[in-house]
Parts: C-alpha cells; sequence; structure tokens
C-alpha cells in the first residue's frame, strides 16, 4: 500500500501504452469515471466491484505519484459534481468526500511533498526540466512550421535545450514530455488542428448523445456518454504535460461514442 511502500514511483508494471509511471495513472484516472458513475448508476454487481476496485485505483495513482494524473483526478471529480443532475449529484457529493478520505488515508510523505510543488514548479527540477524542453520546442517549430517529422524532437532537442546538453549526455535524450508539443514539433499547425478537431469533435457527438438521452433506450448512454467525456478529460491534461503515448490512447476512446453513433444509425 502506499502509506507503506513510500516514495519509490517504480510500479514495476507497464500496460500497451503506458510503459512507465506517469503514463500508468494517466490511463487509470480515464478509466476512473467509470467506476464512479457505475457505483452509482450500475447492477448491484456492478456497484460492489467498482466499489472495491476504487481504493486499489486511487492507491496505485499515489503510488505513481504523477501530478498531472492527480490534477485529472481532480478536475473530473469537480466535473462529476457539476454535471450530474438531480438526486445524483448528492450521492456523487458524497463519493467525492469518500475519496479525499481515502487519498488522506493512503497517501504518503513523499506523495504530499511532490504534489506540493504543482504550485511552486521553481522549486522542482523535473518541472524546470520540461519548461526548458517546452521553451526549445516551440523554438524547433518555429524553424520547421510544417512540421520536422517523425520522432525529430529527439533528433533536435540537443541542439534546441543546451541548458539540459549535459544531462542528457549522461542519462540519455529527453522526450518533450507534452503531446500537445509533440504533435506541434512533429506535424506542425496541421497536426495541431487535427490533434484539437479529432478531441473537440468527440466532445461534440458526446454532447448530442448526452442532450438526446431520452430518445435512447436507457439512462445509461446518458452516463456511458458522460464518463467518456471525463475519461478523455483525464487523457488530455495529462497529454499536455506528459507523453505523447496519450495521443494513441485517446484515439482508443474514440471508438466509443462513434460506436454509439453508429448504434443510434441503425436503429433510426
Amino acid at each position: 500500500m502506499a502509506w507503506q511502500r513510500g516514495g519509490n514511483r517504480y510500479l514495476g508494471v507497464i500496460a500497451p501504452n503506458a510503459t512507465e509511471e506517469n503514463a500508468i495513472s494517466a490511463h487509470v484516472a480515464a478509466i476512473l469515471p467509470f467506476f464512479g458513475l457505475y457505483a452509482l448508476t450500475g447492477k448491484r454487481w456492478q456497484k460492489i466491484v467498482t466499489i472495491l476496485s476504487v481504493p486499489l485505483l486511487l492507491n496505485l495513482i499515489i503510488l505513481a505519484n504523477s501530478r498531472a494524473s492527480f490534477l485529472a483526478v481532480l478536475v473530473i471529480g469537480i466535473l462529476s459534481f457539476i454535471w450530474i443532475k438531480g438526486r445524483l449529484r448528492w450521492y456523487v457529493l458524497l463519493a467525492l468526500v469518500a475519496g479525499v478520505f481515502m487519498v488522506f488515508m493512503l497517501a504518503n510523505d513523499q506523495f504530499i511533498e511532490r504534489q506540493s510543488t504543482i504550485q511552486n514548479y521553481e522549486e522542482d527540477g523535473s518541472a524546470m526540466s520540461r519548461i526548458y524542453l517546452w521553451n526549445g520546442a516551440i523554438e524547433m517549430w518555429k524553424d520547421h512550421p510544417a512540421g520536422a517529422g517523425g520522432k525529430a524532437f529527439t533528433k533536435l532537442v540537443m541542439d534546441y535545450v543546451p541548458e539540459l546538453v549535459e544531462v542528457m549526455q549522461d542519462k540519455g535524450v529527453k522526450t518533450v514530455h507534452s503531446t500537445f508539443f509533440l504533435v506541434l514539433v512533429e506535424w506542425g499547425v496541421v497536426g495541431i488542428f487535427l490533434y484539437f478537431g479529432f478531441t473537440f469533435h468527440m466532445f461534440f457527438i458526446l454532447g448530442r448523445i448526452r442532450k438526446r438521452s431520452p430518445e435512447t433506450p436507457g439512462y445509461s448512454y446518458y452516463v456511458d456518454a458522460m464518463a467518456i467525456q471525463m475519461g478523455i478529460i483525464a487523457l488530455f491534461l495529462p497529454g499536455l504535460r506528459i507523453i505523447g503515448s496519450i495521443l494513441k490512447s485517446i484515439i482508443g476512446l474514440a471508438h466509443l461514442p462513434l460506436s454509439f453513433k453508429i448504434y443510434r444509425l441503425t436503429k433510426c
């Protein structure tokens, strides 16, 4: 458990498109909305499974100690209270209070110390290195506005981030730690337009599904669409700060709203 293990961020596990702690915790944050909403609206066995699973998922996020993923969890918690209407909103509030209690019970000193650096990023070496990398990515994009091609950042980073040259020579070339900057550098303005356009279009489809949920067979469509939206947000936020493989996961989630759309067309 997190309070026993302390500050070791190495989990010893990997997953598809997630080979380190930041990515794994981002994927876990993305499925939390499904667990939370099904704990409120699912069948009895679904409620039991999800309620028993949530503490384990929170424990993993604390062990990974990713600031971006923890921020994503906070955002989707707030959104769940805002988006859900009626009597369920107060059950959501109780669930959020229970989640906060579990986090405080599971958290260790290293987790609290690392999360506190979100406000004081100037004092954290990891956060400052990402700022250097992002500044380098902007300069790289200025020289290659149409995109420099696949894997361009890792090949050119030494020329654009002089502040970290010695570190990269000792520990290897760093990634840009941001899906946004990765797409910008490698695929330029067109890539960024397609990336954000694709994501916003998914939200548009899901919003229409939620709006028309009374026309669909069952309240679950409304809940599923909302969970997918929150899952996309939970991946999108860490994707702005961490690895580019988050983009593949967002594309994976895109199959769900498109499946909803196809199902609706077949029923018309």
